[in-house]
Order: C-alpha cells, then structure tokens, then sequence
C-alpha cells in the first residue's frame, strides 16, 4: 500500500492505492508531499526514485533491510535509515522493521519493511486535524515528527524491559530457590538490550550530524526539535547502560543465592555424615571377629552400645545446634 499526504496550513488530502502512477499523477508541488510505502517493494522504490531523481545508492539501501542507522547528504536530498522497534502484544516479543526516509524541498518519503503496525498513526491524525504546528511548517518538521515518533517506540521498549527487570528482580529476591529459567530470562534481556543499543549509539551520532549540517532542508527553528531528539537518544543509551548492570547484577544475585542453596545442601549432607562417623566407628569396632571382646558376653551388652550411639547422636545434634549450624 502506498499512502500520499499533502498538506499545507489550509488543506489537506490523503491518496492511497497500489499503483506509483496514480500516487505521482496525484502529487501537488505546492503542497508538502509525504508518500509513505509500507512495503519498499522493488518496482515501487525505483519508480517513485526515478520521479525524485534519488541517487542509485539510496535505492540500493532502501531495499536493503539489514542497514544500521546511517545518514547520506546528497545535493538535492537527505537520505536516513534506522530501525523501528516496537512491542508485538499478541507475539509478546519486541518486533523490528527497516525504516528509510528521504528528506527534500517540500517532499517526505518514507520506506517501510512491511512489518504490521504503524508509528506513524499519531502523526496523520495531527495532519487530518490540522493540530499543533505541523501543516504551518515545512518538511524538515515533518522529518523530525517521523524520527521522533520512532524514539517514541524505543522508550515503550524502555518501559517494558523495565517491567521485566523490576519483575524478575522481585521473583530472585522473593524466592530462596531459583529456577534454571532466570538463567534464560536475564541472557534474554540482555540480548534485547544489546541490540536496542546497537541501533540507538549510531543514531544518536547521525542526529548530532543532522543538527551541525548546513542545508536548505533544514530551517534553523528544526534544530531545536532535532536537540531534543538527541536529548532523548542519550537518555535512551544512559538506561539501558544501567540496565545491563542491573542485569549483571541479577545474574551475580542469582548464582549467589544457587551458591548459597548448595552450601546449605552440603551443610546438611555434613552433617548427616558427622552423626554417623562415630556410630560408623563403634559398629566397626563390633564388627571385627575377635574372640577375647567382653562386651559379646554381656547380658546387656546390645542395649548399652545402642545406648552409647544414642547418647553421641544427641550430643552432637546439641553442640550443632549450639554453633549454629542447622541455621
């Protein structure tokens, strides 16, 4: 599907369809144009890049759904790709597609991976409505909106690896024998973390470059957007740099408490051990075949070694129970 809006501060109008022709024939250059695909097939790209006579590499890019984020500055066009994150609820699991933008005179085009799910629903309903600043301002406005939109999901991703940490923190804390599934859980979050911060270190370098890049595209009042966007980045990198350390920190945690479970474990075969040397010891001795042993002949001799091991039992349980030891 591809999705053309145009608008200014007194109109606006949406065109979808399949079709580039129809989208192109549609196209008002007094307006803004923001065409909007949501699957970068090849045909599409090629053609609506032939229209804006779009640099080869930039083609070549947008089709490519692999890309770190990286910033290209042509003559007549900006180009900037970066992955959208956002959380699937019916999958449960964070969910990732390619994003390419293209910035030009009075133009937006914006290439997606076909992923289901938009970030940029918010955005359009402001543009129907005509709220806020963004029919009265230029593309470069509606360029950062979409960028800003898409910090937006890495922050829902912020709060939900949040919950999860808090979540499984509690469940270590709260239980004195933990599962061999915390172990997966913590590697799993971590992973997550790894690769949210992998997109967001260079997006935060491209964003710095956007701001201090002098060009016609971008107005001097865009800056001040683009600022905060960099504001939330190194928000963004300073969180999860503090949740891999509370992750570490778990793990530590938890192999405390396995370490603490196994010396509780070993404890308890010791001294189940220890009561039974002594006993092990007098049957040993009763054990031998010697003639000469008194004690064989004994008309109570059986009932005063059960009650010499007895005695020993209790003697040792107390001294253990006096060091502490059951504890």
């Amino acid at each position: 599907m591809i999705r053309l809006i145009q608008y200014n501060n007194q109109t606006f109008t949406e065109v979808t369809g399949k079709e580039v022709d129809v989208i192109i024939k549609a196209i008002d250059k007094t307006c803004i144009n923001w065409i909007d695909v949501e699957v970068a097939e090849d045909k599409i790209v090629q053609q609506i890049a032939h229209y804006y006579s779009l640099h080869e590499m930039v083609v070549e890019d947008i089709l490519i759904q692999d890309h770190l984020p990286k910033l290209e500055i042509f003559e007549n066009h900006f180009f900037f790709t970066l992955r959208m994150l956002y959380y699937s609820s019916q999958k449960e699991e964070m969910e990732e597609e390619q994003l390419s933008m293209v910035l030009g005179e009075n133009y937006v085009l914006s290439f997606q991976s076909g992923i289901e799910g938009d970030v940029f629903d918010s955005i359009l309903a402001d543009l129907k409505l005509g709220k806020g600043i963004i029919r009265k301002a230029n593309a470069d406005y509606l360029f950062y909106r979409l960028l800003d939109a898409v910090i937006d999901g890495y922050f829902n991703i912020l709060e939900i690896l949040r919950e999860r940490i808090e979540t499984l923190e509690e469940s270590i804390l709260s239980s004195p024998h933990p599962s061999e599934e915390t172990v997966g859980q913590i590697l799993d979050l971590r992973k997550k973390i790894t690769l949210v911060r992998k997109y967001t270190i260079p997006l935060k370098d491209i964003v710095s470059k956007l701001k201090t890049t002098e060009s016609k595209f971008i107005n001097p009042g865009t800056i001040t957007f683009l600022q905060d966007v960099s504001d939330q980045l190194l928000l963004l990198n300073t969180n999860f740099e503090t949740f891999r350390e509370m992750l570490k920190d778990l793990m530590e945690l938890y192999l405390s408490n396995l370490s603490h479970n196994m010396n509780r474990v070993m404890k308890t075969l010791t001294i189940v051990a220890t009561i039974f040397i002594p006993l092990t010891f007098v049957a040993g001795i009763y054990g031998m075949n010697f003639e000469n042993m008194p004690e064989l002949h004994w008309k109570y001799g059986y009932f005063i070694i059960w009650g010499l091991m007895l005695l020993m039992v209790m003697l040792m349980v107390y001294y253990m129970k006096k060091m502490h030891w059951f504890e």
